[in-house]
């Protein structure tokens, strides 16, 4: 047994929150120590945010190949496909590239790296066990930050066995496509696996327990969605439910509960998460809500003052860039910067075809809570780049606080929407009005001029398009 060092900083969990907390505290002079149970880069690099978008590029790559004659181009194959395995080893090839670049920094910041199973055993201490547990040591600390994220969690009378009922991490542990797919739930998760499976010939069946697919989402941006997927041989069933599930002769027989049967090879559950933490039965009662999540405050301390909780593993929104935020905000408090996090503009990205991209408040919400709301909106259908780029389907939506005209949330669905998510987030973080930002230049051609039309509409303004 090792009793180790004293950290000023332990952190627990080498995802998006852990890791760039560990830099940051180490940066401002800390002494830290970083642990991971198995992978560096957790959920978001190894089965999640990263490895997705690897296989959502080939699909959009093929999708455009398959469209080159709207770009004047001739092709030999009329119907490029995908060689799945080469793709499969891309993937590893990237992530591997990506994990090798984190210990480097870990590294290169003098951070000290554990490897194993840590379990919070007090407010000082914590037990690291080996993946065979016949090491142990104990490290000790001034503060903890607990950054476990979480994992796939299963469906009500579904089993996931991950050999038919799979989970996003089984999906992308995947060497061979299967020929047909059911897929369980309509969130993010279920309609990118939706697009990349069907782009490269799965059969898809899609079921959402809800009315409509991305529910979260503006309802504009949900129906141009569900078209495209429509579009490209997914299966869509809403308003339903699995009524039973069977797995006889290799196949997977499902029945919804309005009657409807499919025989599928894999089923994929991607219908929530849970959280992952570690922590001994005496501070269980003390971290801990009802459903297993941290709980903590708006400087992400926990009831423990010196212990503190960042990204999935607290619940809310689970994003990457949200946990990033997270580390570095309990950093700053640890340093005794007393700061709050604010979450009024977290960007949200579906990597759809065309792209989904929301910040701030819907017009939904803002008038759920009695908000009077001044709205702009511009279809990408009238922009030269979107014609040039053969990307005419989506929008830009804007909401504005009747009164002071400030921006409280916004909508983008076009091809680049992440990248153009981005000057919406800023104008609401900074509390800036829609006439502060339809005065900037845009640069044209580009998608995003998009934006400034939109943001021109709310006073019937946008020069590219009629007022009614």
């Amino acid at each position: 047994m090792n009793t180790g060092k004293l950290y000023d900083l332990f952190v627990i969990g080498g995802g998006p929150a852990g890791y760039t907390a560990a830099i940051y505290a180490a940066k401002n002079g800390l002494r830290v120590g970083l642990c991971e149970r198995h992978k560096l880069g957790g959920t978001c690099l190894n089965y999640g945010c990263i490895p997705t978008k690897i296989y959502s590029s080939s699909a959009e790559l093929l999708m455009k190949m398959r469209d080159a004659s709207n770009f004047g181009i001739k092709t030999t194959d009329s119907n490029p496909r995908i060689e799945f395995l080469r793709l499969f080893e891309r993937k590893e090839t990237i992530v591997s590239k990506q994990i090798d670049g984190i210990k480097q920094l870990i590294s290169g910041n003098k951070i000290d790296y554990f490897e194993g199973n840590a379990m919070i055993e007090s407010a000082n201490r914590v037990v690291i066990y080996s993946e065979n547990s016949s090491k142990m040591e104990l490290v000790n600390f001034s503060n903890l930050l607990i950054a476990t994220g979480s994992e796939p969690s299963s469906v009500g009378g579904m089993d996931i066995d991950h050999k038919y009922v799979l989970d996003s991490t089984d999906v992308l542990s995947l060497k061979e496509l299967p020929s047909e797919v059911l897929i369980v739930g309509g969130g993010v998760i279920g309609v990118e696996f939706a697009m990349i499976l069907s782009v490269f010939g799965v059969k898809v069946y899609l079921v959402e327990i809800l009315k409509r697919i991305i529910a979260t989402e503006d309802i504009m941006a949900s129906r141009i969605v569900h078209n495209r997927l429509k579009s490209l041989g997914v299966d869509i069933n809403t308003d339903v439910t699995i009524g039973e599930l069977k797995i006889e002769n290799e196949k997977v027989n499902v029945t919804l509960n309005n009657k409807k049967t499919f025989v599928v090879d894999k089923v994929l559950v991607a219908t929530g998460r849970r959280a992952v933490v570690n922590v001994s039965e005496y501070l269980r009662s003390i971290l801990l809500n009802e459903k297993g999540f941290v709980v903590v405050n708006e400087n992400l301390r926990t009831k423990v003052k010196n212990i503190y909780a960042a990204g999935d593993v607290v619940g809310g929104t689970m994003l990457a860039h949200k946990a990033h935020y997270d580390g570095e905000i309990a950093v700053d408090n640890i340093l005794g910067r007393e700061k709050k996090a604010d979450y009024c503009a977290v960007p949200s990205v579906i990597y759809t075809h065309p792209e989904v991209a929301s910040s701030g408040i819907s017009e939904e919400k803002a008038r759920e809570k009695g908000m009077e709301v001044k709205i702009g909106r511009f279809f990408v259908g009238s922009n030269g780049m979107a014609m040039a780029k053969n990307a005419v389907d989506g929008f830009v939506k804007i909401i504005a606080e009747k009164g002071t005209g400030r921006i409280i949330g916004g909508t983008v669905v076009s091809d680049s929407a992440s990248e153009m998510i981005t000057a919406l987030t800023l104008a609401i973080k900074e509390k800036m009005t829609y006439e502060n930002v339809h005065d900037l230049i845009w640069p044209h051609p580009t998608i995003s001029e998009s934006i400034g039309e939109a943001m021109r509409d709310i006073e019937g303004m946008a020069i590219h398009k009629v007022s009614i």
